[in-house]
């Protein structure tokens, strides 16, 4: 007993850490300047101003929960061992027997939204920019409108050092961008926006480099150097990245919650060591 007893010592140890990883995660990916670039993209159901809670916000809002649980069980696990509380080793085993069940339905879920996702996401994508882009503001008095979708694109654009979806051409049918060069108002329209001209200077996944942009002008204004990629297959490189590494972490925490849950049981079974345990 006193082996089974340093294993769940070890797992207890192991949960708080992994769930106090989950929960910063979590956080961060909520808080994320370049998750929240992708989010708008990554909803296939996204509008204009819609307040509906994206995928990656759902995603995000789920490493919260999860990590907080284990956390939690991790503590009462503890109070079991050391309290001697034979009672909390059956609250234990069937929590964590109930969130298994939750983690294998949600990993389901995730990867078979993912499969679907990547299915649509190139012409999700590419009718995103049709119907939703309207080009560079580059202050609050010019007339271009930003929504963010729009932002998205941009901030993507920069980069990931690609344009459109497919490719640039998927610019030439767009309905609301009025091609406006926000440099010049009164010059010639832009064939394709300034953010699909390669920038030299450093980029951040929070705002434009407005001074590179201005140097961009005759790239975007006579389609000289403008990326030739498009930006789907990148975008679902990281999808598949973000995939993978959710699924890995996810088998590993469930085997060893799997271990958990038969060290508990073994200590709630043995109720005539009970007081021998120390």
């Amino acid at each position: 007993m006193k082996y089974t007893r340093l294993i769940m010592i070890i797992i207890n140890s192991v949960f708080f850490l992994i769930g106090l990883i989950m929960l910063i995660i979590g956080i961060c990916a909520l808080m994320s300047a370049k998750v929240q670039r992708f989010a708008p993209l990554l909803n296939s159901s996204v509008k204009v101003n819609s307040d509906q809670m994206s995928d990656m916000r759902k995603l995000s809002i789920a490493l919260i929960v999860i990590g907080s649980i284990l956390m939690v069980l991790a503590v009462v696990g503890s109070l079991g061992l050391f309290k001697l509380l034979r009672l909390m080793h059956l609250i234990y085993a069937a929590a964590i027997a109930i969130i298994i069940l939750a983690e294998i339905g949600f990993m389901i879920y995730f990867v078979s939204s993912l499969a679907q996702l990547s299915r649509i996401l190139l012409p999700e994508l590419r009718l995103s920019i049709v119907n939703d882009y309207t080009g560079v503001a580059l202050n609050e008095s010019n007339t271009t409108t930003i929504n963010s979708v729009t932002s998205s694109w941009n901030i993507i654009q920069i980069n990931l050092k690609c344009c459109g979806a497919l490719n640039k051409g998927d610019y030439n049918s767009t309905k609301n961008w009025n091609r406006i060069n926000p440099f010049d108002p009164e010059g010639p329209l832009l064939m394709y926006p300034l953010t699909c001209c390669p920038i030299h200077g450093k980029t951040t996944w929070n705002k434009l480099p407005v001074d590179d942009l201005r140097k961009a002008q005759t790239c975007a204004l006579y389609d000289k150097g403008v990326y030739d990629k498009g930006c789907y297959e990148k975008i679902l490189n990281l999808i598949r990245q973000y995939r993978d590494g959710m699924i890995f972490g996810a088998v590993v925490i469930i085997v060893i919650e799997l271990v958990a849950f038969i060290v508990a049981i073994i200590f709630y079974r043995r109720k005539a060591e009970y007081a021998q345990l120390y």
